[in-house]
């Protein structure tokens, strides 16, 4: 063992954390992801972690993206600092395959060019009260593109009484997080209303952004028998990063940024009514609105990547009706859901950048040859969908699930889904899963002028998993492995410069979980995830997934009112694509750690103390070919809660 790992070690061991790593093992937890309706954790099959508000705090991150991190079976690539692109591998699926939700409202945006991914890096976490992470295809219930799997981050929530929190954080480099809260329910009616404001600073050269949120929910119970709920959300920000794929601060030809500006709005209504004691009926409606403006120099000697720029707008207007009939041993979802989705881009590339200009003609102008990247299309989709739940002993969990989808000018999708859980007295649990999945393709791959295809067909995918899981009083280990199979990717073919479906990928691997809670102030998480890519084209490397990923994190209690909490991380080698060259490269990234500490003290009940150190080595990394990784950064904050 080096010096650095003996380091590690030694600063390991008095530091103790993870409280939400017991959530993991609370199965009376209520779910909103996963199933048609509000339900009991026993009651999914599926691979599922679900982190609280009180697990988010006492991690103490500064983005988002590193609490989730922490979650077995996510793989996370970046570009550099906080304001390079940030996405999300589930258990070996391409980042487009996962479906992310805000309340219950889907953020994938299938105008961009990373065919519908979403930037985890345009997410507070100030407002994040839950999240919740279902895993495997989940098509039968949330349709198109959920073929890896669903995560749901759930903001403020209305909460009995009355509630007013402050906050603020700041660090080095110029770091700024600062929010305002408000929530409580009083008669039948509920509230809540965050703001927020953040500046990540610029630790990384050239990598920052800006953005301001608006969180705000209203429920009303007008009867026992029904309830309507409100969520609102808005965002808008900007950001700057060396371009993707460029070589970043180290290895780019120049230094000229990419440049951002955005705003995405999201609108969900439900109601919900019970009609009897065995039948539940739920109306919901949801609206994503999303605009940006983007400014891209180009990657020098821009023979691949020419600058180019552009405008883009993108609405999801999604209704569904579900139906609950039965009770606790049989019970029946059954429904109808409309989709909508509208999406343009107006934008050029400047291919002039390649063209050398006449010696007589100024070069500012000569040099300037715009290409239109331009777009505008739109699509409808219809489904109807059954899922029969039942238990044949209060033990024993069988879920089949079936859907039926007919997008406009496409072929219909039929895809099912089955699953089983068995419970044993002893805490001890297994199950299993199979599933169908598929995504339509995204409108920069079927009407972008320069690479799109409008023959592309539908990516679908098949997968499979087993799991086991046993609880004591002071242990919860879960085991899962995984196997999927993708058809028809869609990916850049360089010889005919167009979008293709290409050859299938399978993907399989474990994931492992071990809280182990020896007492009631101390708490220590092992988790570790392997993941294996084999593609029928040799020559395709999947860049951005580590084969290896893990961590040691803990929590220690030291006394009524202080805690000390350590996060080590562990990323193994992986792929990363690179145009910083001329043409497309892909290396290997080497494997690195981290060491994240941080420190609370509530002064008074209602009065919070915080410290973070984030890379507290200090460890020097790359997370993308010439990107760096944060370095060592220290925040302190307060908070101030009152009722």
């Amino acid at each position: 063992m080096n010096k650095k790992r003996k380091r590690c070690a030694v600063l390991l061991l008095p530091i103790l954390f993870p409280s939400w790593a017991i959530a993991a093992a609370n199965v009376e937890e209520l779910l909103v992801t996963g199933s048609y309706s509000e339900t009991q954790r026993d009651n999914i099959s599926s691979s599922i972690t679900v982190l609280n508000r009180t697990d988010i705090s006492a991690l103490n991150k500064s983005h988002l993206v590193d609490v989730l991190r922490t979650v077995p079976g996510l793989l996370i690539e970046e570009q550099g600092g906080a304001g390079g692109l940030v996405s999300i591998s589930l258990r070996g699926g391409e980042s487009n395959f996962t479906v992310v939700m805000i309340d219950g409202v889907q953020l994938n945006d299938p105008t961009n060019t990373r065919g519908g991914s979403f930037d985890f890096g345009n997410l507070g976490i100030d407002s994040v009260e839950r999240i919740e992470i279902v895993r495997g295809a989940q098509s039968t219930i949330y349709g198109s593109d959920a073929l890896s799997g669903v995560i749901n981050i759930i903001t403020t929530q209305p909460k009995a009484g009355h509630q007013q929190t402050l906050s603020a954080d700041i660090g080095e480099y110029g770091y700024r997080r600062n929010s305002i809260a408000l929530r409580g329910v009083e008669n039948g009616f509920g509230y809540s209303l965050q703001l927020g404001r953040r500046d990540s600073g610029e630790p990384v050269n050239g990598s920052r952004q800006q953005s301001d949120d608006i969180n705000a929910g209203l429920s009303w119970t007008p009867t026992k028998h029904q309830k309507i709920a409100l969520n609102y959300r808005t965002s808008d920000g900007e950001l700057n990063s060396y371009p993707e794929q460029s070589g970043g601060p180290n290895k780019a030809e120049n230094d000229d940024l990419y440049r951002s500006e955005y705003q995405g709005t999201s609108l969900g209504a439900a109601w919900t009514l019970q009609l009897t004691s065995l039948w539940q009926s739920n109306l919901h409606y949801s609206l994503y609105e999303r605009e940006e403006s983007f400014d891209s120099p180009g990657i020098a000697p821009y023979m691949n990547v020419p600058p180019y720029f552009a405008d883009a707008e993108f609405e999801r207007k999604n209704l569904r009706w579900v139906n609950r009939i039965g009770g606790e041993q049989l019970w029946l979802h059954a429904g109808l859901e409309r989709r909508e989705e509208y999406g343009r881009s107006d934008g050029a590339a400047d291919f002039g950048a390649i063209i050398p200009a006449p010696s007589p003609l100024p070069p500012l102008t000569a040099n300037i040859v715009l290409i239109p990247l331009s777009f505008e299309l739109d699509r409808a989709s219809k489904a109807a969908f059954i899922e029969l739940n039942t238990r044949l002993a209060s033990d024993t969990l069988l879920q089949f699930g079936a859907r039926h989808d007919k997008p406009e000018e496409l072929d219909t999708e039929e895809i099912y889904k089955f699953g089983v859980k068995q419970d044993f007295d002893n805490g001890f649990s297994v199950s299993a899963n199979w599933g169908q999945g598929f995504k339509l393709p995204s409108f920069f791959a079927l009407g972008d002028s320069l690479t799109g295809n409008p023959d592309l067909k539908p990516e679908t995918a098949e997968n499979w998993d087993i799991g086991a899981e046993w609880r004591s009083n002071q242990h919860f280990i879960s085991l899962s492995y995984f196997n999927n199979h993708f058809e028809n990717l869609i990916t850049f073919d360089d010889a005919n410069f167009t979008n293709i479906n290409s050859d299938a990928v399978d993907t399989s691997g474990a994931e492992w979980l071990w809280t182990w809670q020896p007492h009631q102030l101390l708490s220590i998480q092992l988790d570790a995830t392997y993941t294996d890519i084999d593609a029928e084209d040799p020559e395709l490397k999947l860049t951005g997934r580590p084969q290896v990923k893990g961590g040691l994190s803990s929590r220690w209690q030291v006394s009524g009112s202080f805690s000390m909490n350590a996060d080590y991380r562990y990323t193994g080698k992986q792929f990363a694509g690179s145009q910083h060259t001329g043409s497309g490269t892909t290396e290997s990234l080497k494997s690195y750690t981290t060491l994240d500490l941080a420190a609370a003290w509530q002064v008074i009940p209602q009065l919070t103390l915080t410290a973070a150190l984030e890379n507290a080595l200090n460890e020097g990394f790359e997370n993308a070919v010439g990107f760096p990784g944060e370095p060592r950064l220290l925040r302190v904050g307060i908070n101030f809660s009152f009722e």
